[in-house]
């Protein structure tokens, strides 16, 4: 889930869920107006799909805890982000801002971590800031999302990486909750976020191992 925040226009990943399936705010979602856009998102998704180690577990993970993998589209977004998930809709991909397979491996990765969350946890709630803290922990951890090429390419690297790591995990999930209508201020977040920390960081189901 994830959706673009404050952060200095760092984007982040998607956009919002909520219980019922439906957005907390406005949908930032669309149908396709770019033909060549849609073609292209439309073939990584499906090389993401068949190809991807990652994906195919969590598509298969889902079905063992008996919930029927997602619909993934993908579709033209109005803002700063990669890709969504809804309860009801899905998973959602930004045909116009993805541009290469390993940003789509990564996207629909951290979007199926969500997936599979609303799917094995009980009364997951997304208005929860505790319950979306920790699936966007674990989404920007299984994705990739703060690998060192990447927090070089986002300009967050400087000096010793020695424990940024886990400071980008928690940067990410803290822009994600920025999100959420039921977050009213960065400070609400950062406790969210820092509360289920050392649980949700520990928690790579259904990995055994970090990807």
């Amino acid at each position: 889930m994830s959706s673009s925040g404050s952060g200095g226009g760092e984007s982040v990943d998607d956009g919002m869920v909520q219980q019922d399936g439906s957005s907390l705010s406005r949908s930032p979602y669309e149908p396709s107006v770019n033909a060549a856009d849609h073609a292209s998102c439309e073939q990584m998704s499906g090389a993401a799909q068949a190809l991807n180690p990652e994906v195919r577990q969590l598509l298969a993970s889902m079905q063992s805890f008996g919930c029927p993998p997602p619909a993934i589209k993908c579709v033209r977004c109005t803002l700063q982000v990669g890709g969504g998930y809804e309860r009801g809709l899905g998973v959602v991909l930004c045909e116009d801002r993805i541009r290469d397979q390993s940003s789509m491996n990564n996207i629909l990765t951290h979007e199926l971590v969500h997936a599979l969350d609303d799917c094995r946890v009980r009364n997951m709630d997304w208005g929860n800031l505790a319950h979306h803290a920790c699936s966007e922990i674990r989404a920007a951890n299984l994705s990739g999302d703060c690998s060192f090429l990447k927090e070089v390419m986002r300009g967050k690297v400087g000096g010793a990486f020695r424990g940024h790591y886990q400071m980008c995990i928690k940067r990410r999930a803290v822009l994600s909750l920025e999100i959420n209508p039921a977050c009213s201020s960065r400070l609400e977040a950062q406790k969210a976020v820092d509360t289920v920390f050392p649980i949700c960081f520990e928690d790579w189901t259904p990995f055994d191992k970090l990807p």
